[in-house]
C-alpha cells in the first residue's frame, strides 16, 4: 500500500478504485444510481429511497486505505446484474418491506442509555508528530443515536468501545441478587431437613473442604 501525491487523502489502490467506478457508500447519491439504469427503467426506481437503492443495486468491491491515518474505507460499485433484472414487480417488492420496518420502529421506542466508553484521539500540534491518546468517560445517549457527545466532541457510536452500560451492570446486580436468594433458600431447606443451625452447617462445610484439600495433598 502506497500513497500518491494526493495530500495523503487516498492510497493508490483507492484512486484506482475510484477510476474504475467504485466509491464509498456515502458518496453514492440517488441520482448516481438511478442514472445507471437504462432510460426505460429509470421510471421504475425513481420512487425508491436512497437507502433502498444502495441496499439493492450496489455491490461490495473491497476496502482501501484513505485519510492521513490510513483508515479502512469500504468501496462499492453498481451491481449490473441487479439492474438488468429489475422489473416493476421487483420494485413493488422492495417497497413492501417499508411497512414492516415502520411497524418495528413503532414497537421499539428509543430509551436512554448510560455507558462507560473508551476511545482514542490523535493529539499533537503537527500532523506528522501526533500520537494516540486514550480517553475513558461516562456518556448518556438515546438507544437509536448514531452520534454521541463526548468531552472531545461528537463521536460515532460505532467508533467507540463500550466498556459497559448501566443497564448491563444493573442486570448483573439483579442476577447476582437472585443467585444469593437461591443460595439462602437452599440453606434454609438444609436447616429444615437436617435440624441443624447455620453455624453447624458452615462448620460441616469448612471441615469437608479442609479434608478434601488434605486428601489431594496426600495423593501428590
Amino acid at each position: 500500500m502506497s500513497y500518491g501525491n494526493n495530500n495523503y487523502s487516498m492510497s493508490n489502490n483507492a484512486i484506482s478504485a475510484y477510476n474504475s467506478g467504485e466509491k464509498p457508500l456515502s458518496k453514492w447519491t440517488k441520482a448516481d444510481i438511478v442514472n445507471a439504469f437504462p432510460e426505460d427503467k429509470q421510471r421504475f426506481v425513481e420512487s425508491l429511497t436512497l437507502k433502498e437503492l444502495r441496499d439493492n443495486f450496489l455491490a461490495y468491491g473491497g476496502w482501501h486505505h484513505t485519510g492521513k491515518y490510513y483508515n479502512r474505507t469500504e468501496f462499492w460499485y453498481i451491481d449490473e446484474d441487479a439492474i438488468e433484472e429489475i422489473t416493476q414487480e421487483k420494485v413493488e417488492q422492495i417497497k413492501s418491506k417499508r411497512e414492516k420496518v415502520e411497524k418495528e420502529k413503532v414497537k421499539e421506542k428509543p430509551t436512554y442509555i448510560t455507558a462507560k466508553i473508551k476511545y482514542t484521539v490523535w493529539v499533537g500540534k503537527y500532523r506528522n508528530y501526533q500520537k494516540p491518546k486514550e480517553y475513558i468517560e461516562i456518556v448518556r445517549y438515546m438507544s437509536d443515536d448514531k452520534i454521541i457527545k463526548t468531552e472531545n466532541g461528537n463521536k460515532r457510536l460505532s467508533s467507540v468501545d463500550i466498556i459497559f452500560s448501566l443497564e448491563q451492570k444493573t442486570k448483573y446486580a439483579t442476577d447476582r441478587q437472585l443467585t444469593l436468594k437461591e443460595l439462602q433458600k437452599r440453606k434454609e431447606r438444609l436447616m429444615k431437613n437436617t435440624g441443624r443451625t447455620v453455624e453447624e452447617l458452615n462448620h460441616i462445610r469448612t471441615t469437608n473442604t479442609k479434608e478434601k484439600k488434605q486428601t489431594h495433598t496426600n495423593e501428590r
